[in-house]
Order: structure tokens, then sequence, then C-alpha cells
């Protein structure tokens, strides 16, 4: 629930907004039979429109995370070639409206005569009716109504100025959504990609030569959200300058766990600084006790002994270091790349040697393989029944031989079907026998339960007895 937020609060706005996200995309995707006015009915629109975005958003995010891959990281040539984007943007955005701009009807005529009204100083009696119903609206047209009368000052029309001004706020939109998606992932990919999105959705849609709280108010939530993400961030930092002035005069030791491998160094460390007392106590007796003096060698050899053991130790902890980082990536890599391939070809080997009992097999880290069966239940392995468990793990045997090699490699069982009853012997050699009938299976078995079954089913088989 860590994604959900902190407080009790966030996590009931997070999850609601959540929920209203999936309500908007289930009447997007299922809502085709609601009638409005203009409509147009087009088959599969939907599913159409929503599979098209996930391919378009998806090579996107491939594209650029293959760009990211291969360009280093340069903080500042980025901010360059942003800022140098958003100018050409706005520059083609005051283009568009000074060619295509065009009076409407509806609310917009409304709140421009209101607006007008204004800024000549009339009041909005005529507006009354409307403004009782969307007063929503005022703000927007005090705020037209301001720009009217700059624009009339310096002698520009100022429908042109009111759109040239969307635009601006428009451009500082993107700016904003930029690096807001920066400051909270912490990753260039994803702000580059937010704002991409954000030039594909809005930088370049004929809505912005509109007048009207659609796209004027636009930079409003988001520059909210940026300034909350900005404070949350500076927040953090003070919270760790405070940590660090804390504990900066501090042992590292005392603040960082220490592993047994970190207490044996230690504890070598120990030793040779008792050497180093040693020695210095034989050189003050010197030259009283002569017999000591073989004592303070040996002690000498055995301090850069425990020297060489101590840089040797030091050198495998790193290499252990850099072993134990590479396998988390591997790992994490793994889990993106083959787990899901893996779990979808188990999924369907124990869908089929279970005849349709469990369809469905996930993993993860903290409950291990989990199980869902015909009901939609999910049944943790563990607690499944022997035979289950065993047509279980030879699902994920057999799921695994095409990864193994390209080659078609033999199939060897030992008493695998010891708990298994009839039907689920039944089921087992059936999928061997259709699904993996280009590998050579071999069967050891004590019983002849597995050879009736195979007459039974009419299946042709070579029996050798040993």
């Amino acid at each position: 629930m860590k994604y959900f937020g902190r407080t009790p609060l966030e996590k009931v706005v997070c999850i609601g907004y959540a929920l209203m996200m999936v309500l908007i995309l289930g009447v997007c995707l299922f809502g085709n039979n609601i009638d409005y006015s203009g409509k147009t009915q087009i088959l599969f629109a939907e599913p159409l429109l929503l599979c098209c975005g996930i391919l378009i958003i998806g090579g996107l995010a491939v594209g650029l995370n293959w760009l990211f891959r291969h360009i280093p990281k340069n903080e500042k040539a980025e901010e360059r070639i942003l800022l140098f984007l958003s100018i050409l943007l706005l520059i083609f955005q005051a283009y568009c409206v000074w060619n295509y701009y065009f009076s409407t009807g509806w609310d917009v005529a409304i709140i421009m005569e209101a607006s007008e009204a204004i800024a000549h100083g009339k009041n909005l009696e005529d507006f009354q009716y409307y403004f009782s119903t969307y007063p929503n609206n005022l703000l927007i047209v005090w705020l037209y109504g301001i720009l009217i009368r700059f624009f009339n000052l310096v002698r520009v029309d100022y429908r042109i100025g009111i759109l040239f001004f969307q635009c601006v706020l428009s451009w500082g939109t993107g700016l904003f959504l930029f690096d807001t998606a920066r400051q909270i992932t912490n990753s260039r990919f994803a702000a580059w990609l937010s704002w991409i999105l954000y030039l594909i959705l809005v930088g370049v849609s004929p809505w912005v030569s509109i007048p009207y709280s659609d796209s004027t108010g636009l930079i409003f939530p988001v520059a909210i959200f940026w300034c909350y993400v900005k404070m949350e961030k500076e927040e953090s930092n003070k919270n760790k300058q405070q940590i660090i002035e804390k504990y900066k005069d501090k042992n590292i030791n005392d603040l960082l766990y220490i592993n047994d491998y970190q207490n044996y160094i230690s504890k070598i460390e120990e030793t040779i600084n008792n050497n180093r007392i040693r020695i210095k106590g034989l050189e003050i007796e010197y030259n009283t006790i002569v017999p000591q003096l073989d004592e303070m060698v040996v002690l000498e050899e055995k301090r850069e002994a425990d020297k060489e053991k101590l840089a040797e130790l030091r050198e495998k902890e790193s290499i252990i270091n850099i072993a134990i980082e590479n396998l988390m990536d591997a790992y994490e890599e793994m889990k993106t790349t083959i787990t899901p391939k893996f779990t979808k070809n188990l999924s369907e080997s124990i869908q089929k040697i279970s005849s349709n009992k469990y369809n469905k097999v996930t993993i993860n880290d903290e409950n291990g393989m989990i199980i869902e069966n015909n009901r939609g239940e999910y049944v943790e392995a563990i607690k499944l029944s022997t035979g289950t468990i065993d047509q279980l793990y030879l699902a994920l045997r057999l799921s695994m031989i095409d990864e193994l090699s390209k080659e078609n490699l033999p199939i060897i069982l030992d008493e695998s079907f010891a708990y298994s009853d009839n039907n689920r012997l039944k089921n087992m050699l059936q999928y061997l026998t259709s699904d993996l009938n280009n590998h050579q299976t071999i069967i050891f078995t004590c019983t002849d339960r597995e050879q009736k079954m195979l007459e039974a089913m009419n299946i042709p088989y070579n029996v050798v007895e040993l």
C-alpha cells in the first residue's frame, strides 16, 4: 500500500482517484450504447482506439528507453533541448492560431461578450441567468476582461491576444509537467515521455484556439501540483541535511548494519591494534628484556600477515558487492522479461493437466507460487493436496523445457505419478503425448498403472522391463 500514500487521507484520495479512472475507462470501453446528440456509430471504436493508444505509448516508451540507454546523461543539455522544443511548440501554436482562429457560439460566445462588458466598465446584468447557472466561469470572465483592457491599450486585436496568451500558458504547462514528472520519478525517461504525451494530446490540439477554461485553466492544477512536489522535495532535502548534521561526527559503524563479514574484518583490525600496542611495549623493554625480542619479531610478522589477509578480505568484499549488484540487476531484468513468459507457459500447462480446474499461476516475492482455480479463488501452492502439488511441479518442469534448449530434449519421469489418481494420470499422459509429442518421453515406474492407462487411451508405447 505504499504506492497509495502515507497518511489515511492520502490513501483515501489515491484509491478514490484510481477507482474514478477505472470507471472512466469502463464507460469509454463499454458505454457504446449511451446515446447523445450527433453520435456516430463505429463498430469496436473504443477497443480499437485503446489498442492504438497503447501501441503508440508503448512505442514511445521503447524508443525513449533505447535512446537513453545509448546517450550519456547531461541534464543541462537536456534542459536546453527542452526549452528549444518548447519555444518551437509555442511558435507553432501561435502560427496555427493566427491562421485558423474563428468565433464560436455556446458558452464561449457568452463569456467573450461578458468579458468585453467587464473591460468597458459595464455590469453583468444581461448575463445574470447564465452566471447564476455557471458561476464557475466568473473568474475567467474577470481574467479575460483584464486581458482585453491590456490588448486594447497596446492596440492589438484582443481575440488574437487572448489566444496567444493561451499558447503561452500551454507552453508553461508543458515545462511544469516535465519538471514535475522528473522530480517525482527521478527519471529523465519518465519526464520526457510525459512531455511528449502532453505535446501529442494537448500541445498540437486545436482546442488552444478556443478562449475557454479548458485551455486557460489547465496550467493551474499542474502548477499547483508542481509547487507541492517542489515543497515535498525541499522538505525531504532539509530532513536529509538535518540527519547529516546530526550524525556527521559519529562513526559510520554506529549507524549502519554490520554483517558477519564486516564483523570478521573488525576483529582482525582489533587484533592488529592489539599487536601494535604489544610491539610498542616490547620496544620500551628492548634494552632490558632481550628474550622478548624473538616474540616481537613473531608479532611483527603476524601483523604483516594480518594486513595482507585484511587487504584480501576487503578485495573479496568488493567483488561480492559487485556480484550482488549484478545479480539484483539480472533478477530485475528476469522479472520483466523471462518471468511473464514462464508464468504464461506454466499457466497453460497446469490448465491442460488439471482439466481446467486451475487456470492461472502467478509467482511473487512474498507468497511464492499462487494458483487461481476455476472459481476465481487464489490458493497458495503449499496448501494444495499432494497429488495437485505433483501436477503443479510437473507442469513447472515441463514449462521450462523449451527455454532450456532449442533442441527437442527427452523427458525422463521417475515415479512422477505415484500420488496421482486415475483422472490426474490420464490428463498428464494426454498432455505429454499431445502437447509435447515432439519430445521422447521415458517413464520409470514400479507399477503397471501407466501401461494400462496408455492402452485404454489407445496411445502407442514401448515397454522395457528391468
